[in-house]
């Protein structure tokens, strides 16, 4: 089986895309490793973002502010996901530097990285083979 340079050229951007996702796995991986710590976080708002693009399509994100305290220090964060004002959230943190988390339900999006590559990786064989 012969590949030329346009497939070589879509397996080496699925391979760039793998490589994104494990980069995030393992940074998700370290934050996680650090975080040993839990308080419970209140969410104080979510705003919702409508944006058109360059065709007028829409396109909807959230984007919920919420806080958290560690030994009388109150936090102010934010996270690209959506929840209700006055929800409960636990957040996990790290003991030497509580400035330092991740909250409940945070996806780092390294499994769809991963998927645009492995489909990136496999199209110019499924291709050779039809």
């Amino acid at each position: 089986m012969y590949f030329g340079e346009r497939e070589f050229g879509v397996i080496g951007l699925g391979v760039f895309f793998a490589l994104i996702s494990i980069f995030m796995l393992w940074r998700a991986g370290k934050l996680k490793k650090a975080c040993t710590a839990q308080t419970c976080g209140t969410i104080l708002s979510c705003a919702r973002r409508i944006t058109r693009g360059r065709k007028g399509k829409r396109s909807t994100s959230y984007e919920s502010t919420f806080k958290y305290s560690v030994n009388g220090v109150e936090y102010l964060k934010s996270v690209k996901r959506r929840y209700a004002e006055g929800q409960q959230v636990t957040v996990h943190y790290d003991p030497s530097n509580p400035n330092r988390h991740y909250a409940d339900k945070t996806d780092s999006g390294w499994m769809f990285f991963l998927g645009i590559g492995a489909f990136l990786i496999i199209l110019p064989v499924l291709v050779k083979l039809l």
